[in-house]
């Protein structure tokens, strides 16, 4: 029985295509996408992805909390908020000349945002907070003990010593004889610039229970939800601010909000 060249050159066709296709999803190099299209499921990836990498952070696995933020950068690779946190890392690990290609590209897509995240200079973020430096609140009632502790933090944080400013605070918030909305917004701010994102929203949130007014504190929350990757929350913060009327010289609706 004859076969046709043409069978014989189909058959040939195959098998080296079906090589090749074993072959490349082999590659230990290759960067393939392990996200959903669909926007819902591609949302529950990421954070799941996000708690892996906070986790490998945490057990100063670097290298692979890397590897983490690569399969979230493959599947969108313009995300400044994960360009930052992967050159953070490679900086750590001494990898400088990638971690300054991912700085350089993510301050060409968002350079407010670039800037937010960027953790070489902390104190950088007090340019981003709301609060006017000059501004000591005046404390209700008989609080004079109160308020110096509140005056001496401020003027610590803005000398750069951090840790001296929080301990102030935190002795000013157990001393005082009732809870003061002013002093859960500077230890929120102090945590912000600790790099504890979570802390500081949930003193914002505390000092807008107390004093809804407290403008300054929401705009800080969406600060610090945008730093501790709760954009969603943070734009919200933004825009009731906006409709309000509130602004200050930054316009983090557009540069944040219209990702």
């Amino acid at each position: 029985m004859r076969v046709r060249p043409i069978l014989i050159l189909l058959l040939i066709g195959n098998l080296l295509s079906s090589t090749f296709s074993v072959a490349q999803s082999r590659q230990p190099n290759m960067i393939m996408p392990s996200l959903s299209d669909d926007s819902e499921i591609s949302r529950e990836g990421i954070s799941m992805f996000v708690v892996a990498a906070e986790n490998h952070i945490r057990r100063g696995q670097f290298e692979l909390a890397i590897m983490t933020y690569d399969e979230i950068l493959a599947w969108d690779p313009y995300d400044v908020d994960f360009l930052i946190r992967r050159a953070e890392l490679k900086y750590r690990i001494g990898r400088v000349t990638e971690a300054k290609q991912d700085y350089v590209l993510a301050h060409r897509i968002n350079p407010y945002l670039a800037s937010l995240f960027n953790a070489n200079s902390p104190m950088r973020r007090l340019e981003l907070l709301a609060f006017d430096v000059s501004q000591y609140y005046k404390l209700e009632g008989n609080q004079n003990s109160i308020q110096v502790l509140q005056n001496q933090s401020i003027d610590k944080k803005m000398r750069g010593d951090i840790l001296g400013a929080l301990k102030d605070i935190e002795l000013a918030i157990r001393n005082a004889d009732k809870e003061l909305a002013p002093l859960y917004k500077i230890r929120g701010n102090l945590y912000l610039l600790l790099g504890k994102y979570y802390e500081a929203e949930a003193d914002y949130t505390e000092a807008l229970q107390l004093q809804p007014e407290l403008l300054e504190a929401q705009y800080n929350r969406g600060i610090a939800r945008v730093l501790g990757n709760k954009r969603q929350d943070a734009c919200m913060d933004f825009i009731t601010l906006y409709r309000n009327g509130y602004a200050t010289s930054l316009d983090p609706v557009h540069h944040l909000c219209s990702k």
